[in-house]
């Protein structure tokens, strides 16, 4: 639907009931000419590390896992299997003496095929750690969840232990890779002239949001939730 915004001369193309369906109709059948473009690029930096907390929302929102549920695997991956750091804690970063264990981690981690490309795209330069990884002034008694370099056996972890394995793994390896970019493009379509059903302004505009990506960075290896964002098509 298109939203009709009071004291303002667009038509915005949002999800928002507004005017009548055969008004939208009508001014989808027209032709419209672009009044005008707008891009900027932004680039965005990987998520931080995860602290329990951030881990036990991901990990309901992703697999359905409540806060308990998620803290008991988790404590079994720590205890039992030695493959994630001290899981209670609330720190989301590292301590600088932390950073040369990171090669050994990253290894580890491309020895199973789901982290493969990215681990060996990682070791194929000096890892060095933003200060969105690396900040000691953030890190109280233990530092943000890792995976360790103890190598994977999947057939000896349960699906949620896997899970959970999985969330914390794809967040190292997002963490360290570069920010993703996007071309953000306002568009505004000056609609022809059309008898539509109820009052318009004059000429009838439009405007659409949405961006393009140029480079998936870290989201090719730790996706985020689907965005809002509507991705245009490239454009002249």
């Amino acid at each position: 639907a298109i939203e009709k915004v009071r004291g303002n001369p667009y038509l915005l193309a949002r999800d928002i009931p507004g005017i009548g369906f055969e008004t939208a109709r009508c001014l989808r059948e027209r032709g419209a000419r672009v009044e005008s473009i707008d891009r900027r690029v932004v680039r965005e930096p990987p998520p931080l590390l995860f602290d329990l907390t951030s881990l036990q929302r991901t990990a309901n929102r992703r697999y359905g896992l409540s806060a308990q549920r998620t803290l008991d695997v988790a404590q079994a991956l720590y205890e039992t299997h030695k493959l994630i750091t001290y899981p209670r804690t609330d720190a989301r970063h590292l301590t600088p003496d932390q950073v040369p264990e990171l090669p050994a981690i990253v290894e580890a981690l491309a020895e199973l095929p789901p982290y493969r490309d990215c681990a060996r795209g990682l070791l194929a330069r000096p890892i060095s750690p933003s200060s969105r990884v690396v900040n000691a002034a953030e890190v109280g008694d233990h530092h943000a969840i890792l995976p360790t370099s103890v190598r994977v056996d999947p057939a000896s972890l349960t699906p949620d232990q896997k899970r959970v394995y999985d969330l914390v793994a794809r967040r190292l390896l997002a963490a360290l890779s570069p920010d993703a970019i996007f071309d953000l493009t306002s568009l505004v379509l000056e609609v022809r002239e059309a008898r539509c059903p109820e009052p318009l302004p004059r000429p009838p505009r439009l405007r659409a949001r949405g961006r393009v990506c140029r480079e998936r960075g870290w989201q090719s290896i730790d996706p985020p939730p689907a965005s809002r964002e509507r991705d245009l098509p490239l454009l002249p």
